[in-house]
């Protein structure tokens, strides 16, 4: 019997010798929540309930950074339902997201709701000025290294791709989107225009005057197109557990991606497959709106 060398390289090492990238540098995130209990922000907001730290902390910004309170009564100790870690003694000038990413930067929870390069960019300042990180990270965010999570989200609004497609300024119709979205009720191309109209803004919005009655006809028409997208579009970003968050997780290996940030924790498999969920990873859905005016 004779020995065949096999030209397969070993698992992690790739055929030029090159050591492959780690499922954390690939953002794929195989861990489970340590707490499943304090998934959803419903429960952590519960847990604060005989909260004693300073009142200037919002309990929401700690409860939107994974954190739930962990009960001791002689603390302020919070802990995040991710990966476990306790931050307390906190600060009025404390930002919860920052403080999670500076002391746990390998929570996958972190990792998947702000980014590895927010992550980076608080591991930076950190390093040379802790005790002014957070105005630093401020500063870099209104420069454009950091993005406002609200209004980057409904940037990517199908409402809101919907009108930018109409002639309308985005960051003008993200801004309008932000301030209309609420919880209770879903936000629609037809109120971001009927708003930007009644501001007629120069700026941000075609010239009304110069539109024939042709070009009206017209505009209505793309307009009906655009709304019967919108609504398709909404159908498939938007989350199919809560039916009111965007989707934002996408299930390995089977590749469905259709529940937002919050849900996906609570799943052990797929909801579309049944498949069992071996990573996840952040998604992205770019919306684009086919039929051009």
């Amino acid at each position: 019997m004779s020995l065949i060398q096999s030209t397969m390289a070993p698992a992690g090492v790739s055929t030029e010798g090159n050591k492959r990238p780690s499922y954390s540098e690939l953002a794929v995130a195989t861990e489970r929540p340590k707490n499943r209990a304090m998934v959803s922000k419903k429960a952590r907001l519960q847990s604060f309930q005989k909260w004693s730290g300073k009142q200037e902390v919002k309990i929401e910004d700690l409860v939107s950074a994974g954190f739930y309170f962990t009960g001791h009564e002689d603390d302020d100790s919070t802990r995040c339902f991710a990966c476990g870690g306790i931050v307390k003694d906190w600060e009025a000038t404390d930002d919860a997201m920052v403080e999670h990413a500076r002391h746990f930067p390998s929570c996958f929870f972190v990792r998947q709701a702000v980014g590895q390069d927010f992550i980076d960019t608080v591991k930076a300042l950190s390093e040379t000025d802790i005790s002014n990180s957070r105005v630093k990270l401020t500063k870099q965010s209104d420069c454009g290294l950091l993005t406002n999570d609200s209004q980057t989200k409904h940037q990517s609004d199908p409402a809101v791709q919907a009108v930018v497609d109409l002639g309308f300024d985005l960051d003008t119709v993200a801004k309008l989107a932000l301030s209309l979205k609420t919880d209770s009720c879903t936000l629609t191309s037809d109120q971001l225009i009927d708003q930007l109209y009644d501001k007629s803004t120069p700026s941000s919005s075609p010239d009304i005057k110069s539109l024939t009655s042709n070009s009206i006809t017209h505009c209505t028409d793309s307009l009906e197109i655009l709304q019967s997208q919108n609504m398709e579009l909404r159908q498939i970003s938007t989350c199919k557990i809560c039916l009111d968050q965007p989707v934002a997780i996408v299930f390995l290996p089977c590749g469905h991606f259709v529940t937002c940030l919050e849900c996906s924790y609570e799943l052990r498999k797929c909801p579309v497959c049944r498949g069992i969920i071996q990573g996840t990873v952040r998604g992205y859905l770019q919306s684009r709106i086919t039929e051009r005016l």
